[in-house]
């Protein structure tokens, strides 16, 4: 698998983390949350040309104004498919990782950064490359004090298993910087949730206790837990369990897809005062 090995003669960087992706800009003062200034060129078509081969351009961010005034574009690519496999009748399959690009206007566009989240080169690692190949979302949220961009991804080779991500990153010195990852098999892709200025990530917790007639009592709950952002990185907030039963080995399986978005809806958990 080739990936346009340079940009503007700087080299294209894997991403080595393992976790869907979320780009974030930390506001410093009320400018930098100002409307980007209005760009000649910035149409779908003209950010389009920066696919590499084998990609297609899906969505695009405006950002902020950078420290001399130019305009900062956030542009995601994923792998051109059929849509179809005639061989097999199947819907054809991303081969190729989704790619970010941070794209910046100084005259005209040029690429200052490009990442290709959670990829690792099998040739290296000899491991499966479990990068998401399937792009979801991006969109800007609110976490804190800060104005973040965050991208879902999916990694999927079209059986009945996935991997879900949500990864916050900042922009920082022209380069996407990861500040932390959340990933969800299929089963738990509703664990995470936005609520207000907060991000919400729950994790199945099982446990044995005592053994009753024969089997031993099982209790489970999803821990889930609160986040903020301090300007540098997301930290803990609050931890509450959402759901908490007993009962036998099978109890595990009443957890699949449950949300916690509609458990903070409905005050389950965080509620008014806690």
């Amino acid at each position: 698998m080739k990936i346009d090995p340079a940009v503007d003669g700087r080299s294209v960087r894997l991403s080595s983390f393992f976790s869907i992706l979320a780009l974030a800009v930390i506001s410093i003062g009320p400018s930098a949350m100002a409307a980007a200034p209005a760009v000649h060129g910035v149409s779908e078509a003209t950010l389009g040309t920066f696919a590499p081969p084998g990609y297609e351009f899906l969505k695009h961010i405006p950002w902020s104004a950078g420290p001399n005034g130019e305009a900062l574009r956030i542009v995601a690519f994923s792998d051109v498919v059929d849509s179809e496999d005639t061989a097999s009748g199947w819907q054809a399959i991303p081969q190729q990782p989704v790619m970010f690009r941070l794209l910046r206007w100084r005259k005209e566009w040029s690429v200052l950064d490009t990442v290709l989240p959670h990829h690792q080169e099998p040739a290296k690692t000899g491991a499966f490359d479990w990068a998401p190949n399937y792009f979801a979302d991006l969109d800007r949220v609110r976490v804190g004090d800060a104005s973040l961009i965050l991208a879902r991804s999916v990694a999927s080779a079209g059986g009945s298993g996935s991997l879900n991500y949500f990864d916050f990153s900042v922009v920082e010195r022209d380069r996407l910087k990861l500040v932390k990852s959340f990933e969800h098999g299929r089963f738990e892709r509703y664990y995470f949730a936005m609520q207000g200025d907060s991000v919400f990530d729950g994790e199945l917790v099982c446990k044995r206790g005592e053994r009753r007639k024969g089997s031993y009592v099982h209790t489970c709950y999803i821990q889930v837990t609160r986040y903020g952002f301090d300007g540098r990185s997301l930290v803990a907030t609050g931890s509450e369990r959402l759901g908490e039963r007993r009962g036998n080995f099978a109890l595990q399986d009443d957890y699949r897809f449950v949300s916690v978005g509609e458990a903070l809806a409905k005050g389950e958990i965080f509620g008014a005062g806690r």
